[in-house]
């Protein structure tokens, strides 16, 4: 709120108890002047607490004004932090979108070997030649629809990931936190604009993806060096066995919920996006993308996610 809007509410705000001190001033000079007596002493001594007792609200209210400022404030830092969380799982999400399967090789360490399209292998890097490789830094905000779309088109997701493909819980956080009058009250009109774009074009993508049954369609492709481990009950983690070399460890690249029947050779097949839908899967991507690029401009990168227990930057 700028200064001269806080400043009208604060006078107005005190204008009632302003006017009494007016009066008040307004009969202590009526009766000094005209009156004489007792009832001098009694309308003085009226014109007195007209004064005083509305003075004493308008210093309490100031006072009061301020804690509730600082408290205010407090609100604000938590519910625009609450926000960026919520934004930031959806960044995350999409960047599977974008790049597939390459999310677990597309930074130092590992090395995509694509010269056969059909049989695409994983080369690991030994730590010595890893001072030499730059940090994957594709910063999914800077993409634009032609890097979007040219990425929908070269994406490889492996079945392991087709759980992941969805955008429902993310959805259901962020239209939880919409109706948060807690949250909602205390962030700007910009931000709720901001908030209200980014719930529109997200629910756009989980419709799509609900409508469209075939938007993920199987492939030749094998992405060779991977398994499953069956860890728990439901639980299975994807692992990466260097081929280029046997002496090196296996890597546990992730871990996640898969259905009881669900076949290990069946996770680890290739799928990639129907070309039918590269034009309209990209554009919907592109809408999350410029709503969050929306939201970096006007709110605190920096956040703290309570439950991982990690500051981060969105």
């Amino acid at each position: 709120m700028s200064l001269g809007r806080r400043l009208a509410r604060s006078f107005l705000k005190l204008f009632p108890k302003l006017l009494v001190v007016l009066v008040g001033i307004g009969l202590y000079c009526l009766v000094t002047i005209y009156l004489e007596g007792d009832l001098k002493s009694l309308l003085v001594g009226i014109s007195s607490t007209l004064i005083s007792i509305p003075f004493i609200f308008i210093f309490y209210e100031i006072w009061q004004e301020k804690a509730h400022r600082k408290l205010n404030s407090s609100a604000y830092e938590f519910a625009q932090n609450q926000m960026t969380v919520n934004i930031a799982s959806i960044k995350e999400k999409l960047e599977i979108f974008i790049h597939g399967a390459f999310c677990y090789f597309d930074r130092p360490g590992h090395v995509v070997n694509d010269d056969d399209i059909e049989n695409i292998r994983i080369e690991t890097l030994d730590a010595e030649l890893l001072s030499g490789v730059d940090e994957w830094d594709d910063d999914l905000l800077d993409f634009e629809l032609a890097n979007t779309f040219e990425a929908i088109a070269d994406a490889r997701y492996l079945g392991f990931q087709l759980r992941d493909l969805s955008v429902e819980v993310e959805s259901s956080d962020l239209q939880a936190l919409l109706v948060n009058s807690f949250i909602m009250n205390r962030l700007d009109d910009d931000k709720t604009r901001v908030i209200i774009h980014l719930v529109q074009a997200v629910k756009m993508i989980q419709s799509f993806l609900s409508l469209h049954h075939d938007v993920f369609v199987r492939s030749s492709i094998r992405i060779h060096g991977l398994h499953i481990n069956e860890c728990t009950t439901g639980l299975a983690a994807l692992v990466l066995d260097p081929e280029d070399d046997l002496e090196k460890k296996s890597k546990v690249l992730d871990i996640a919920l898969v259905g009881p029947d669900q076949k290990h050779e069946e996770l680890l097949k290739v799928f990639v996006v129907n070309p039918d839908y590269y034009t309209i899967l990209s554009d919907h991507i592109n809408d999350v993308i410029e709503a969050m690029r929306q939201w970096r401009r006007i709110a605190d990168p920096v956040y703290l996610d309570y439950e991982a227990g990690r500051i981060s930057i969105f």
